[in-house]
């Protein structure tokens, strides 16, 4: 008998704790489906000027009430728009990478599989210059390691960081990115239809361009390179085109994209797993 009602009283438990496991609902998620940052360097204040706009949709389970981003603990956001209209937001602190966390409040509840855009008008001082985030004269440059646009998810959190198609525009002349470039006059404009995280360098630069099976890779090497520094240029067009041509064979053909190697003052390591 005690035997029988031990079993009934496990079958009890595992269905109750079958039924709860059915009735979890995924909290709201966001995915981030593209960024556009139109930035605005400003040499004598030691600053840049950003207006983000982060498209995202919500893939979890539940309506999202809100949409925390995390940026570079500098930052000064000065407004936060979603979908038009001026949002309220709660900036604090994210000690994961010794970051700002901000919460924005949505006017109403997004419900699963909704989109939202999200526009955040912020100036970023730089006090001294490191690998990942420079202004300078001869270079400036600001690479995803500095969180220096916004982003849900960062190199710390646990779902990694956010990667989408971007468009990047700079008030600046020989700024490189990727994607496609669309520079014009005094600014310069790039579109990444890949996945990607936005990013920036700006520099002088003489520019080598394969040719043959390395079209579509370039190399920007310092302005006035010597002949020797223009053959390791030529030979880093050939190793990347046989790079590409050995992906291409594994995985399919490459996209369609223009690959640039740059040559940059200064140089950033990921972060180490803690």
């Amino acid at each position: 008998m005690r035997i029988l009602f031990s079993l009934m009283l496990c079958l009890v438990f595992a269905l109750d704790s079958s039924t709860t496991a059915q009735t979890q609902v995924a909290p709201a998620l966001w995915q981030v489906d593209s960024f556009d940052l139109a930035v605005n360097v400003q040499q004598a204040e030691r600053q840049l000027g950003v207006v983000a706009t982060l498209k995202a949709t919500n893939i979890g389970g539940s309506p999202g009430r809100t949409f925390t981003i995390k940026l570079h603990s500098k930052a000064k956001i000065s407004s936060v728009t979603v979908n038009g209209a001026p949002a309220t937001f709660r900036p604090g602190s994210d000690p994961r990478g010794d970051l700002m966390r901000v919460e924005v409040s949505l006017s109403s509840a997004a419900s699963p599989n909704t989109s939202a855009t999200l526009v955040v008008n912020y100036t970023l001082p730089i006090e001294s210059n490191s690998g990942t985030a420079a202004i300078s004269p001869v270079g400036t440059q600001f690479l995803p390691l500095s969180i220096w646009y916004p982003m849900p998810n960062t190199p710390y959190t646990l779902r990694g960081v956010d990667t989408a198609p971007f468009h990047l525009s700079v008030n600046l002349p020989n700024v490189v990115s990727s994607g496609v470039d669309k520079s014009n006059g005094g600014s310069s404009i790039f579109d990444q239809p890949l996945s990607g995280q936005p990013f920036f360098v700006q520099g002088n630069w003489d520019k080598i361009d394969g040719v043959g099976e390395g079209r579509g890779i370039s190399v920007l090497i310092p302005k006035g390179s010597n002949a020797d520094e223009r053959k390791q240029a030529d030979a880093l067009v050939a190793y990347t085109s046989a790079a590409r041509a050995f992906f291409a064979g594994a995985f399919g053909e490459a996209p369609d994209v223009p690959i640039r190697l740059v040559s940059v003052r200064r140089g950033a390591l990921p972060p180490m797993p803690s």
